[in-house]
């Protein structure tokens, strides 16, 4: 894609407005309040290589990206920055890409400053947000990576039962800031879980059986679309715009929550480990019963692996197989006591934990152990 220019070099692009229209163009090389820095190492690029959509290159004269550079309120690192190796990192370790470049935003007027970029050379993009994802999805090899982990706000309106949070937040930070409050929106079980990936892609955990899944609690969305604007939408605007082929490439830069019910101060997080001599068709059998006659404030969980080196397990039964299977009750522990009983009438089992936790992440890496 041609991108425009004036006899001077600068480079120019469309600039969203917060209600969503794109303003008139203004040159690349302009600076945002007094932040103009080009680093020694762009000054001396004669010109910077850039992986394209259709999986090519494409070569960038080195003012577009000190322009874009200084537009920025984050940083834009290149390889051999100072953080950039910390910025490429996510949760699966095996990940080893190197983007060409990686915006770091710290609001929304980022994300559409990097956009129009991309969109405007034609620049092969991935997005990280909490990083969790296991592909390692979140950063490309030899593209833009636009990171969104410092957009990590979490804002709480205990008399609305409203939460505001930002694209970069993991579930360990929503929790962090709701459980103050008794308050608990329906997540996942991994507390290293971004919360922008997890409402994407529907978000079912520990709450989701008696709450719904995390999308449902969704009230609202500030996005970034694919041509640079700005649009909120409110209410039940986010579902059709999730099917409207117009938007199908977006950014979330914040996700307002609505808190079910009256929250949840304190939980009884139910575990039980069984034997795998004890397991098979009669554990699920089990878990099925459970399920199928019991409450939806009742949540199993199992994993059928080789016992790892726990504590509570023991040692004998390390590297063999049992089926371990986890419970949360969202409700009255009297109620949890009554549901699980079934649980606690097994002859035997390696190990049996269950007992009132607050519904928090600890808790939750707790139960995925």
């Amino acid at each position: 894609m041609a991108i425009p220019g004036n006899a001077a070099g600068s480079y120019a692009y469309g600039v969203p407005s917060k209600e969503g229209s794109t303003v008139a163009p203004r040159p690349y090389g302009g600076q945002r309040g007094s932040r103009f820095i080009l680093s020694k190492r762009i000054k001396a690029m004669t010109d910077f290589i850039l992986k394209t959509l259709d999986g090519g290159t494409r070569s960038l004269p080195a003012k577009m990206i000190s322009a874009l550079r200084a537009d920025m309120t984050g940083p834009l690192l290149l390889p051999g920055d100072e953080g950039y190796d910390t910025a490429r990192c996510v949760w699966n370790a095996m990940i080893d890409n190197r983007p060409a470049l990686i915006a770091c935003c710290d609001d929304a007027n980022d994300v559409a400053a990097v956009v129009n970029f991309a969109r405007q050379t034609d620049a092969l993009i991935s997005i990280k947000g909490g990083g969790h994802n296991i592909a390692g999805n979140a950063v490309t090899e030899g593209g833009l990576m636009i990171d969104l982990s410092a957009m990590n706000n979490v804002d709480v309106n205990p008399a609305t039962h409203r939460v505001q949070v930002g694209p970069g937040a993991t579930l360990a930070a929503l929790d962090a800031a709701t459980m103050p409050y008794g308050l608990a929106v329906p997540v996942g079980i991994n507390s290293t879980t971004g919360i922008a990936g997890l409402t994407l892609g529907g978000g079912f955990g520990w709450l989701t059986r008696a709450h719904g899944l995390t999308i449902d609690s969704l009230i609202a969305a500030d996005v970034i679309t694919a041509d640079g604007a700005r649009l909120c939408y409110s209410g039940r605007e986010p579902r059709p715009l999730l099917g409207d082929p117009r938007w199908r490439w977006q950014l979330w830069c914040y996700h307002p929550f609505r808190i079910p019910g009256k929250g949840c101060p304190v939980q009884p997080a139910l575990r039980s480990t069984l034997p795998a001599a004890r397991t098979g068709t009669g554990a699920l059998a089990l878990q099925r019963e459970l399920m199928e006659g019991g409450s939806e404030e009742l949540t199993t969980w199992m994993v059928v692996r080789n016992a790892p080196p726990m504590p509570f397990l023991p040692e004998e039964s390390h590297g063999t197989g049992i089926a371990l299977m986890a419970f949360c009750c969202a409700g009255e522990p009297e109620e949890g006591e009554a549901l699980i009983a079934p649980l606690r009438a097994i002859k035997n089992p390696l190990a049996l934990l269950a007992g009132i936790q607050p519904l928090s992440s600890s808790s939750r890496s707790l139960i995925r152990s």
